[in-house]
């Protein structure tokens, strides 16, 4: 069966012409991003010493470019750079850069570089060109519910029987066994890595189910109604047993909720004011003390266990900000430069080494705080300014939930990652579009602007200028 992955790789490409010949080009990327998300092999091939390993994130990704140069090439070429996308290419060159400023040489750096690209840079091209309107939002957002439905029915199998379907398929398991069993239960994987990465999926997928289900954009989904759905969805994200993940999952949905009551779109900002917050008292250590508060209120929903593995991530992400700080601009690159030698360690953790679980951490310590910014910037960004669009614009409800379903969905992943280290190609994919709307919401906002100073016989404002009214009326804006 190892054979498969072989094949699941080299027919891949095929897969996604098939899809942007069908489907036209928008709907095939859409589907290709997320098949190849959802049922390609978690595996790294290795093709030869000092070459980039094919992966999952990589075929996905190149398949989609290539299929994109091929159907479209002209969207690629229309292509312009706003200030917002500047992250990604902060990032892309402080993960290069790390290497070679710490002597690792430049076939490291190129090794940075191409991984970077393939994980995020070119998904959020991708989204960043193709999901450009209203439409291209509520598709991406149909998307990743009908992904996350299909997802389920493999998940529910894996309840009853264990996670196997990676091994049935493709002879491979991922994550140790031992991790599987959770809460009495199985907790299932499907074709990710391990269980936490499922539950994730599963429960920012169950967000923005809830959120639809609000908009009235899209009443059914595979057939069924979104209410059904988003109850459904949410009952399946409860049976993957991930504690960080139901609890973002709880904290999306009820912002929804509130969002619905109070018909007040900012309430969604929390998410991300709460990762910028982490960070920084992260950062700060000891002068900012609320990581024991965090540890006793986990204790008291999730009880000793989940509490004690918290403190044990509080504990060595101290040691590991620590040991950072000592090389704070462009990090200690690769090779586990990042983790504080064994003396150190045992001093701060009681451990011979430290333990790098969050993937903030992660980058902190290999690439520094233009890495951390450059990465975390085009997560969470994107996803407000977008947000802060439909503030401005007074939306209606048919593109702000979905706008705000699509944000938690983004900025949840960027919470989980502070905690879990996974990452996958629909982060940098949808922060691309989020990114897109926000651009776009701004010129529609510009224009409307001008067109009422032209009415009123006024000269236009400048563009360094804010105007603090709001339009009595919000500009329209464009359709696909």
């Amino acid at each position: 069966m190892f054979a498969l992955i072989y094949i699941a790789f080299a027919v891949w490409p095929l897969v996604t012409m098939a899809l942007f010949a069908t489907l036209g080009p928008r709907r095939g990327l859409i589907v290709s991003m997320l098949g190849g998300f959802l049922f390609l092999p978690f595996v790294s091939i290795p093709i030869a010493d000092g070459l980039p390993m094919v992966t999952k994130g990589f075929v996905t990704s190149a398949s989609a470019l290539v299929a994109v140069l091929a159907f479209d090439p002209q969207r690629i070429a229309n292509y312009r750079v706003h200030w917002l996308d500047l992250f990604v290419l902060v990032a892309w060159i402080g993960w290069g850069v790390s290497s070679l400023v710490n002597g690792l040489g430049i076939q490291d750096a190129l090794l940075m570089w191409w991984y970077y690209a393939f994980w995020a840079a070119i998904p959020y091209l991708m989204g960043r060109t193709y999901l450009d309107s209203p439409a291209a939002l509520c598709d991406i957002a149909v998307g990743l519910v009908a992904g996350t439905m299909i997802y389920a029915l493999f998940a529910i199998v894996e309840v009853r029987m264990s996670p196997q379907f990676n091994q049935w398929v493709y002879g491979v398991q991922g994550a140790p066994f031992h991790t599987a069993y959770r809460m009495g239960g199985w907790r299932p994987r499907v074709f990710q890595y391990s269980g936490l990465a499922l539950a994730m999926f599963m429960c920012a997928g169950a967000v923005v189910a809830v959120a639809l289900a609000y908009s009235r954009a899209r009443t059914r989904v595979l057939g069924l109604p979104m209410g059904i759905v988003a109850t459904a969805l949410t009952v399946v994200g409860v049976a993957c047993k991930g504690a960080g993940a139901m609890a973002l999952m709880a904290g999306g949905a009820g912002l929804v909720l509130v969002t619905k009551s109070t018909r007040q779109w900012a309430w969604s900002l929390l998410v991300p004011g709460f990762v910028c917050v982490y960070l920084a008292t992260a950062l700060l250590g000891p002068i900012v003390p609320v990581r024991s508060p965090l540890v006793d209120a986990s204790q008291v929903v999730f009880g000793d266990e989940r509490a004690s593995s918290l403190e044990f991530r509080f504990t060595h992400e101290e040691a590991l900000v620590w040991h950072a700080m000592k090389a704070p601009v462009f990090g200690w690159g690769g090779w586990g430069r990042n983790r504080p030698d064994e003396i150190d360690a045992r001093e701060m953790t009681g451990k011979s080494n430290a333990v790098t679980d969050g993937f903030w951490v992660i980058a902190l310590g290999k690439y520094g705080l233009v890495g951390l910014i450059g990465t975390y910037g085009w997560m969470i960004l994107p996803a407000s300014l977008a947000v802060i669009q439909l503030i401005r614009l007074r939306a209606g409800p048919a593109i702000g939930f979905v706008v705000v379903g699509l944000s938690l969905w983004s900025t949840m992943y960027a919470v989980d990652q502070l905690l879990n280290g996974f990452t996958h190609v629909l982060q940098g994919f949808v922060a691309g579009a989020l990114a897109s709307f926000a651009i776009m919401a701004s010129r529609a906002r510009r224009r409307s602007r001008t067109a009422r100073s032209r009415q009123d016989g006024s000269p236009p404002p400048s563009p360094s200028r804010t105007v603090p009214a709001t339009p009595a009326r919000p500009p329209a804006l464009p359709t696909a």
